[in-house]
């Protein structure tokens, strides 16, 4: 890919996609109940947890805001390297994890009710988003012409 804004773009885009659907299937548990789309979307929309609106709503701003933080990975990847893409990846997903989960949760006021298990697998989800935008950093970059 020979636009770096897209590449940037695409990769938090693929991340994002992955940890939807991680997402998904770790609500199928029973059990687990990480309502994560639903607390992004109470930032935007007043209403009922739960709705159809606020699924679409928290998906849309995830998408967004998984575009914004693989481009700041690409940013990160220029200045240290392209070497272990996904090592670098689970890092920055552990990272976006403690800051937006974490601390950005807080200071928003957001009603976060996941029990410690559902905040361990949403660190997982969050790994698993950092090491596929990495590795898709990696596998379209643009290389030199030998």
């Amino acid at each position: 890919m020979k636009d770096k804004f897209f590449l940037g773009l695409s990769a938090g885009l693929a991340g994002s996609l992955a940890m939807l659907v991680l997402l998904w299937l770790l609500n199928l548990i029973p059990g687990v109940s990480i309502k994560l789309l639903h607390e992004i979307a109470a930032l935007f929309i007043t209403g009922e947890s739960g709705t159809l609106e606020n699924g679409i709503t928290g998906t849309i701003v995830h998408f967004i805001c998984g575009s914004i933080i693989g481009l700041a990975m690409l940013a990160l990847f220029q200045i240290i390297g392209f070497s272990f893409p996904l090592l670098k990846g689970a890092g920055m997903g552990a990272f976006t994890w403690f800051l937006l989960c974490g601390i950005l949760a807080r200071l928003l006021s957001l009603q976060m009710i996941d029990t410690f298990v559902d905040s361990m697998l949403l660190l997982l989800v969050h790994i698993a988003y950092g090491m596929t935008a990495g590795w898709f950093l990696v596998k379209y970059r643009p290389r030199e012409m030998a």
